[in-house]
């Protein structure tokens, strides 16, 4: 079933304080060689040979997905220093992290990189994934659907489980589930800002996202 972060049901544990919302880069290196001779002569002969320095990394140009395709060398989100830092601002700049890495999976249909930084009780982004692999796997793909980060609340306030909690803020574009022959099977509009909540854990690396779901009232 096609899925936006728009759309909701009962969220994993705290349950009673989250609904949780479903959702629904390779570079050719080139060395050049030149070789040089000299000619001869009848006096004895010396010949040189000069080799080229390495051409710089071509780096592929990315390319959106549309009717025609999935998206094509989509630079894979690189989680920065700032965002181990246990503070708020390391926080804050996790969260962008995070977001991005949502946004690659719904263009790539990887999720990988994004639990790499998510708990596995994420049921949100369990969904997420199934959506994905379901999608990608029998040779279609998302166009559209890009994840953008607005703001987030990282005043490492506490919930009664030792989570830090706080309203993260975001906005989706509409996207276009297509079948393998690039013909749309559901389409579905964007989105203004939007706020969901989050649950985060300090981690070894800096964060770990545990949940996302609802603002529902009460204490998470």
């Amino acid at each position: 079933m096609a899925q936006s972060l728009t759309s909701l049901r009962t969220a994993s544990r705290p349950s009673r304080w989250l609904r949780r919302a479903l959702a629904p880069a390779a570079s050719l290196a080139l060395l050049a060689l030149v070789l040089a001779g000299c000619t001869g002569s009848p006096a004895p002969t010396t010949s040189s040979r000069s080799t080229s320095a390495p051409t710089a990394t071509a780096t592929p140009n990315y390319r959106p997905a549309d009717a025609q395709g999935k998206a094509e060398n989509v630079p894979l989100p690189v989680l920065p220093d700032s965002a181990k830092a246990h503070t708020k601002e390391g926080l804050q700049a996790f969260m962008k992290h995070w977001v991005a890495l949502l946004s690659y999976a719904y263009e790539t249909g990887d999720t990988k990189p994004l639990f790499e930084v998510t708990g596995t009780h994420c049921q949100t982004c369990n969904d997420i994934k199934v959506t994905m692999d379901d999608t990608y796997s029998n040779g279609g793909w998302v166009s559209g659907g890009s994840v953008a980060y607005v703001s987030a609340d990282t005043s490492l306030v506490k919930n009664q489980y030792g989570q830090f909690y706080g309203p993260l803020s975001f906005e989706q574009s509409g996207m276009e589930y297509r079948k393998a022959d690039g013909s749309v099977s559901t389409a579905i509009p964007g989105k203004g800002p939007r706020s969901l909540l989050f649950l985060v854990v300090e981690s070894e690396a800096g964060w770990t996202l545990a949940d996302v779901g609802q603002i529902s009232t009460g204490t998470p």
